[in-house]
């Protein structure tokens, strides 16, 4: 895996300084405003985000590959217009020094996947690269953003414990919306360094809660690793149906 990107593509990649840079919006016949979703939309809500620095840690493979490393990242993207946002799963190339793709990440979820106006979602995950550690120097991401059709909807989670690695343990997901949840329900722990950079995530899942009801969510203790304690500042709770199949709908 060696292609080689453009020294124009990798300046714009290293900027990050919105979403969907790969397109051309100019050359598809749209106002620079506009996403492929908001053709034929009435409403005047704009449609815009903005992907934040990304973060990057690099460790060992593992014994005997010393020519392939671990890559853990995090993208933000932050919702800057006035529509909602819906964020599916996207792929991130590596890049080393020179521009060529030396890694990639696929199918990585956005937490959460639709965002109001000014909310922040986080892509993370651990990829890899067929480079020493330390070679990583960007990372390209694709990402489509798409006006929402689901609602951003959040849950409520309380009576969380934690171990004494600061790593949720159990909780309780409460649905407060006044919708009826079939299918799956994240709740997602986001850890934060000091400088609010997201560099790891742990998931509890759980499923079918209607108006009202609550139910116990396991996520799993556990304890980071020597070379992710160090970034450790403080964790977030966040909980919210998986929009595509909950699919409440902004329509009704």
């Amino acid at each position: 895996m060696k292609k080689r990107y453009a020294a124009l593509v990798l300046a714009t990649v290293l900027l990050l300084s919105g979403c969907g840079g790969s397109r051309n919006m100019a050359s598809d016949g749209l106002e620079p405003t506009q996403t492929p979703s908001d053709v034929g939309k009435s409403s005047m809500d704009s449609v815009s985000c903005k992907i934040g620095e990304p973060f990057i840690q690099t460790g060992v493979f593992g014994l005997g590959n010393e020519n392939k490393c671990t890559v853990r990242f995090s993208v933000p993207v932050t919702n800057n217009g006035t529509a909602d946002l819906f964020l599916r799963s996207a792929s991130f190339d590596f890049l080393d020094a020179q521009g060529n793709a030396v890694g990639m990440a696929e199918h990585v979820r956005c937490s959460p996947d639709v965002l109001a106006p000014g909310e922040t979602g986080w892509y993370c995950e651990l990829g890899m690269a067929d480079v020493l550690p330390g070679e990583v120097a960007a990372i390209v991401p694709h990402i489509d953003p798409q006006r929402s059709p689901y609602l951003p909807i959040r849950l409520s989670v309380t009576d969380l414990t934690y171990n004494e690695e600061n790593m949720p343990e159990h909780g309780t997901v409460l649905n407060d919306s006044t919708y009826s949840l079939p299918n799956t329900i994240f709740c997602t722990a986001l850890f934060f360094d000091a400088k609010g950079n997201v560099f790891y995530r742990i998931e509890g899942v759980t499923a079918r809660l209607e108006p009202g009801e609550s139910k116990q969510v396991f996520f799993g203790g556990g304890m980071l690793t020597d070379d992710l304690r160090p970034y450790y500042d403080h964790c977030e709770i966040i909980a919210y149906p998986d929009a595509s199949s909950n699919a409440i709908r902004a329509d009704g």
